[in-house]
């Protein structure tokens, strides 16, 4: 006869990338003692009733102990799913067992059924179903997006008949991603190492003066360049218009048509953003007496927001994203982008840089929003196909562990790097950099270096900014592309300033990347 095994018995909950930011975020829907087994099924719309909330570090392994070797026969779990929270059930659960805790056997999987973009609140039960074996341990794993609440596991067994033993099932095995054959349109960004984010818009727009010291290193005393410095540029649009529209997804006033030719206007105009880093390049060309140097250039694509019903007209039509057929939506969404990418291309052609190579363009939103929107992914995939059909590589930076950034190449990125957002959050520890860092290399990304203008009003912060170079030549990425992080032009500000400490800063980023040397 088969009954629950598992009522009332301990477990120990394992973080797959520890990270003591998320833990303290995890305290408002902890565990209150043995939740998970108690047999009690929790409300869906009341998170406060039973369910126990787990905060993205990778996923979990939770590990129940049967007391005893069990005849198993079934484990389920009992997973939430509300979007609009940041809730989502999981992809895949996993279950393994063991007889000793230590070494763990895989009996099977079960994956989601239903859309992550379907609405909620509603509770989703994975069940897994083995043929009888004997264990006393069974651990259930499962990846997280943002969040992930669980109310219930369940282990059952019969008690008639005997269990298989586990040294003759089959051991869980690690496979790594094939290598995949160079693509052509990554060809032009190839050699591109140290790649420095420059936001400009209505806030600030860019002059020769301000590119001097990121396109070569400026002497401290004579303030004349006697190196390289960054080879890539990646330009894009400030977060939200001086007016508030966005962007990106944020906020309730997401930008227009007019928004995206106003960006690419300054962009574009004479003496500031592009044509100013062309004419800084030209003068550390003439300096160092490099006729043939050019940098590299990325682009940014503004996010088409489906809360956007009055985007503008296109071809003389006027185009809407909020739609209730999402086929019709997504087609407007591409045809935004490509009529971007066009006009961008366009005015690039138009303005003969002789210094610049334009190489990518750049997915500004930093998740991939399943929960939210259907057909992001679609959306995604056909914005890669326009940016190859024109012959440049595809990048994206999604935040840490943000949805979606295990699949990055599926969506037809080329290039992908991680943010830490270690600087930013006093209570990440230095485990967020060692984490991040390993998640990156287990999924083939690079890593974003950050900073802001409190590295120059505190040493904690002085000593964030290091622990970044640090871990970046520690896991080798100075031999990958990195992305740098500032605000606005922190770095200028660094290079031509008085004070010895502030101008370190700039020293420090020059030794990291011409030499590979983090500070000590």
């Amino acid at each position: 006869m088969e009954r629950i095994l598992s009522l009332g018995a301990p477990y120990v909950v394992t973080q797959m990338a520890p990270d003591s930011d998320f833990t303290l975020k995890e305290q408002a829907y902890k565990d209150q003692g043995k939740s998970l087994t108690n047999g009690e099924e929790a409300d869906p719309y009341d998170l406060k009733s039973g369910w126990v909330g787990y905060m993205r570090a990778e996923g979990r392994h939770i590990t129940v102990d049967l007391g005893s070797i069990k005849n198993i026969t079934e484990v389920s779990g009992r997973f939430l799913h509300n979007p609009t929270m940041g809730v989502l059930m999981p992809r895949e659960v996993q279950v393994s067992a063991s007889l000793d805790n230590i070494n763990f056997y895989f009996i099977g999987s079960a994956n989601n059924k239903k859309p992550l973009f379907t609405p909620g609140p509603l509770a989703e039960k994975y069940i897994i179903k083995t043929e009888p074996v004997l264990a006393r341990y069974v651990r259930v794993s499962f990846l997280t997006d943002v969040w992930t609440f669980l109310d219930q596991i369940e282990v059952r067994g019969n008690l008639e008949g005997e269990g298989k033993a586990l040294s003759i099932v089959k051991p869980i095995i690690k496979t790594l991603p094939k290598e995949e054959s160079p693509k052509p349109y990554l060809a032009a960004a190839t050699g591109m190492k140290h790649l420095v984010l420059i936001y400009s818009g209505e806030k600030f727009n860019w002059q020769k003066s301000d590119f001097l010291p990121y396109v070569g290193y400026l002497n401290p005393e004579t303030l004349i360049s006697e190196d390289y410095l960054f080879d890539g540029f990646l330009f894009l649009p400030y977060g939200k218009t001086i007016d508030g529209y966005s962007f990106n997804h944020a906020g309730e006033k997401p930008s227009t048509w007019k928004h995206w030719q106003n960006y690419l206007d300054s962009l574009f105009k004479e003496g500031q953003n592009l044509s100013a880093l062309d004419l800084a390049v030209g003068t550390l060309k003439e300096n160092l007496d490099l006729p043939n140097y050019r940098v590299k250039v990325e682009i940014a694509i503004p996010y088409p927001s489906p809360k956007q019903s009055g985007f503008g007209e296109l071809a003389g039509e006027a185009i809407s994203f909020n739609l209730e057929d999402q086929d019709t939506a997504l087609n407007n969404r591409v045809q935004a982008i490509k009529l971007y990418i066009d006009n961008t291309l366009e005015r690039y052609k138009l303005a003969s840089y002789k210094n610049l190579e334009i190489v990518a363009f750049y997915w500004l939103e930093e998740n991939v929003s399943y929960s939210s929107t259907p057909k992001e992914a679609e959306l995604i995939r056909r914005t890669a196909e326009i940016v190859h059909q024109n012959g440049f590589a595809f990048h994206w930076i999604p935040f840490v562990q943000a949805e979606g950034f295990r699949e990055w190449r599926e969506f037809g990125f080329d290039l992908a790097m991680m943010q830490p957002n270690y600087f930013f959050h006093p209570n990440a520890k230095e485990e967020r950099l060692e984490n991040n860092a390993q998640l990156a290399q287990k999924y083939g990304l690079s890593v974003e270096i950050e900073v802001s203008n409190q590295v120059f009003q505190s040493e904690d912060y002085r000593q964030r900014f290091k622990k970044y170079l640090q871990n970046a030549a520690k896991y080798n990425f100075t031999n990958s592309l990195l992305g740098y992080y500032q605000d606005t032009n922190l770095f200028g500000l660094a290079a031509l300033s008085n004070d010895p400490q502030k101008r370190e800063i700039y020293d420090w980023v020059y030794r990291f990347v011409r030499q590979g040397k983090a500070p000590r």
